[in-house]
């Protein structure tokens, strides 16, 4: 439906063309449609919004425009993302940055996801780092930055990032389901507040990582929840596991090791905070 979606909103921006929510749906259309030419054209209407100039090679934001906030932002990433178009994201940020404007963290997780795309990773890892500073309690920033840590191949960081985003929103499913699927795919779990050990036996890591999948669908019991976790068992040949977290069923508990779940509910995340120094994990 994009040619339509296309249609209706060039109708839209000629109704109204000084509206910001118009524009930015229109250049996000443009920018889902196949052909570069397009999605260039996407670029080039938020671009203009925000005042985003070419000076030299670099685009900079020339004022601090009235558009710009967070929604214009997230826009113009998205736009940029689609066209692989990083180092203009690197520029704009660095340009925002010289601007008597708030910080977002959304700006500052842009480039670093910039910087690890153009696999300049220590570049992204202290720029994360920089995120991590200006908003520490934000479960998004942690999440963020497991993913890139898991990009680059640390993935007993990425566990912690992934356990303190989960710390940080209890309420959210997902956090946790995130934590067991890390679990089961690189085996790191964590024994006692000071220490992940890397668990040889594959056999046994559904141990750890069912607690948190059965706390997830407590949290939040729909069928889609439930099917992502099945589906998730599945492919691990869980079929038990499965079967019960679809049919509503008490899960067999005997062999499981509640520790990582126990961890996370208990943690004060103002403690783990003051600690600078990352957990060494027992190889």
């Amino acid at each position: 439906l994009l040619p339509l979606q296309v249609a209706v909103m060039e109708r839209a921006s000629t109704l109204f063309p000084d509206s910001e929510s118009i524009i930015m749906f229109l250049s996000d259309v443009y920018t889902q449609m196949p052909l570069r030419e397009t999605k260039m054209k996407g670029v080039a209407i938020i671009e203009k919004l925000l005042e985003i100039h070419n000076i030299k090679g670099r685009y900079v934001i020339s004022s601090p425009s009235k558009y710009i906030n967070e929604n214009t932002l997230g826009a113009l990433f998205n736009a940029y993302m689609r066209l692989d178009l990083h180092e203009r994201t690197i520029s704009v940020c660095e340009s925002y940055e010289q601007l008597d404007l708030p910080l977002h963290s959304l700006v500052i997780r842009n480039k670093a996801s910039a910087f690890a795309s153009l696999k300049r990773y220590e570049d992204a890892r202290k720029t994360y780092l920089q995120l991590l500073e200006t908003d520490y309690y934000d479960d998004s920033n942690h999440a963020f930055y497991a993913s890139f840590l898991n990009d680059i191949g640390d993935y007993a960081g990425a566990y912690i990032e992934r356990e303190i985003a989960a710390i940080l929103d209890l309420n959210d499913a997902n956090r946790f389901i995130n934590l067991a699927i890390h679990i089961l795919n690189y085996s790191y779990v964590r024994t006692n507040a000071d220490n992940l050990i890397r668990v040889k036996k594959a056999d046994e890591l559904i141990h750890y990582a069912m607690p948190l999948f059965i706390h997830a669908v407590e949290i939040d019991g729909s069928n889609e929840k439930r099917t992502r976790v099945a589906e998730i068992l599945l492919r691990k040949n869980q079929t038990n596991y499965a079967q019960a977290i679809m049919q509503h069923q008490p899960v067999d508990d005997s062999k499981l090791m509640n520790y990582p779940l126990e961890y996370i509910l208990s943690a004060n995340i103002d403690e783990i905070k003051s600690v600078k120094s990352d957990v060494e994990p027992n190889k």
